[in-house]
């Protein structure tokens, strides 16, 4: 393994602080972020998770609790953005789920997602490997065979009522 340099760069304490915040905002998970060396006046400092997860929950209570929902729900965004799953996030950030669950399901509703449950995804499936006759490869392949043939269906049926109409002329 080659000898690595590192540039470290003397600040602050509070400028620690603040260089953390960013790298937490910016969705750096807090494993990386512990990694990280400050010179912070001769000597060097790492953070640790909870040091790390300290700072971002004081952050937090700077703003008022009006903004409060705001900003985690836009850094919430942002890691769903990035996809993480929302478990990892309640667990990595110590949010509550219910909240968390709250923020992706407005996500979804903003980016055209639907969340549907597994019960519902294994009858797509079954439904996909009817249609093409063996098991689709992901969910992408098995909603494009439903919807085919949802399409021929409705084809077929204003097909019908159609010849309906003219038989009754």
């Amino acid at each position: 393994m080659a000898n690595k340099k590192e540039k470290i760069i003397s600040m602050t304490l509070d400028e620690a602080k603040n260089e953390v915040l960013r790298l937490v905002k910016q969705g750096v998970n807090f494993r990386e972020i512990a990694q990280i060396k400050f010179l912070i006046g001769d000597r060097i400092k790492k953070f640790s998770i909870g040091e790390i997860s300290k700072i971002k929950n004081e952050a937090i209570g700077k703003v008022d609790e009006s903004q409060n929902k705001f900003h985690d729900a836009s850094f919430l965004f942002m890691l769903f953005d990035k996809g993480r799953h929302q478990k990892d996030i309640v667990i990595e950030y110590k949010l509550d789920p219910d909240y968390v669950q709250q923020v992706y399901k407005k996500y979804c509703e903003m980016n055209n997602l639907y969340v549907i449950s597994q019960s519902i995804k294994d009858k797509i499936y079954e439904i996909a490997e009817r249609i093409s006759g063996s098991k689709p490869e992901d969910m992408d392949k098995a909603f494009w065979y439903v919807n085919e043939a949802a399409e021929v269906y409705f084809m077929k049926m204003d097909e019908e009522e159609r010849q309906e109409q003219q038989d009754r002329l």
